[in-house]
């Protein structure tokens, strides 16, 4: 009788080390997949978002999308009879959230509107989704506090470097797409994020909330200062890449991922991944990339 021989406790011991070996190594390769497929799904997104503007132009005589307009067929629960404000992105309507974003000056040219919540890399914290729900000044309103992407607030057609005094200081003007004096290299939509501290009535404690309107660094609105300074506000978030990199499209329809700068003044706001974009990091903040003109 031959007697059939099983594993040594070394043998078992030796195999499950193997094991453990290979999950450490596999699981980072795994989790960095996972993040490049997200970011592919995120620039995909962004580039459906610069293409639904120019169809907006197309439609416009070549107009942009401004920042806001009135739509006399929509009717604002606060307003009713005068038409409701629509912004890029959605419009102050009554109703759900879904029919906001339909009627969003740029979402209506697009086929499926979670686009605009549509980056797998980040959530909607719930303290904004909460907020929007009981200020109020707002909650008549079917806010959509998902907006992942911010429209760069130069292109949006304010006039921000009108002499003080000047009638048509701070209206709302959209720029056509003649006047983008170099689309490769003016941003269009990027990664949004902004500090809660910026609104009213806020209570939460995620650090970081979306946002639909991209600022440039703050010196574009306080002409002079010496440093270049994200305004706490509206800036890009840098949610890939480990805090890196934020997906960019640019006006010519082109999308990529770019290093953000890291604007602010005071370290524990730096720590959040708001910044600004510009061709060279790391020569400080400037605002080459966002003055389409």
């Amino acid at each position: 009788m031959r007697c059939r021989r099983g594993f040594t406790l070394i043998e078992l011991l030796v195999v499950i080390s193997i094991i453990a070996l290979l999950v450490g190594v596999l699981l980072p390769v795994l989790g960095s997949a996972r993040e490049s497929a997200r970011s592919s799904t995120c620039l995909s997104r962004l580039r459906q978002l610069a293409q639904a503007a120019y169809l907006y132009a197309n439609d416009y005589d070549g107009a942009l999308p401004p920042h806001n307009t009135v739509d006399m067929t929509l009717d604002d629960p606060n307003a009713p009879g005068n038409g409701a404000n629509v912004k890029w992105s959605w419009a102050q309507i009554a109703g759900d959230v879904e029919f906001a974003f339909r009627n969003g000056s740029v979402s209506r040219y697009l086929q499926d509107v979670s686009v605009m919540a549509g980056c797998p890399s980040w959530e909607t914290p719930q303290d904004a989704i909460d907020w929007g729900a009981v200020v109020p000044s707002l909650n008549a309103y079917a806010l959509p506090l998902v907006v992942h992407y911010g429209y760069n607030g130069l292109v949006l057609g304010t006039r921000l470097t009108f002499p003080v005094g000047d009638p048509l200081n701070g209206s709302w003007r959209p720029l056509r797409v003649e006047d983008l004096a170099s689309p490769t290299e003016t941003v269009l939509f990027a990664d949004s994020g902004t500090l809660p501290n910026t609104y009213p009535f806020v209570s939460g404690t995620e650090p970081v909330w979306p946002d639909e309107e991209l600022q440039p660094a703050g010196d574009y609105f306080t002409p002079g200062t010496a440093t270049l300074q994200a305004a706490g506000g509206n800036t890009v978030h840098a949610r890939h890449r480990g805090g890196a990199n934020a997906n960019v499209a640019w006006a010519d329809g082109h999308a990529g991922a770019e290093q953000i700068t890291k604007a602010f003044a005071s370290a524990e706001e730096s720590a959040l991944d708001l910044g600004t974009l510009d061709p060279d990091p790391s020569d400080g903040a400037t605002n080459e990339w966002w003055d389409p003109e």
